[in-house]
């Protein structure tokens, strides 16, 4: 995730096992929850395409109680 990130913040397009998205996005995402005391732990695809391409996911947080 971190060399992700690194090439995301370089304007780098990431493709990993499949999933082709513009990381910068999602970097967003993981800053503004990690503002708030939130670590991200990853994600899970909620659809895939035939052709095995994730195109949709949902980012995983979690936080100390």
């Amino acid at each position: 995730v971190n060399v992700c990130n690194e090439l995301a913040d370089r304007g780098v397009r990431v493709i990993i096992a499949g999933l082709d998205m513009d990381f910068k996005v999602h970097r967003a995402i993981i800053d503004e929850y990690a503002a708030k005391g939130y670590r991200y732990v990853g994600y899970i695809p909620t659809n895939i395409n035939n052709y095995g391409k994730i195109t949709d996911l949902d980012l995983v947080f979690e936080r100390d109680a």
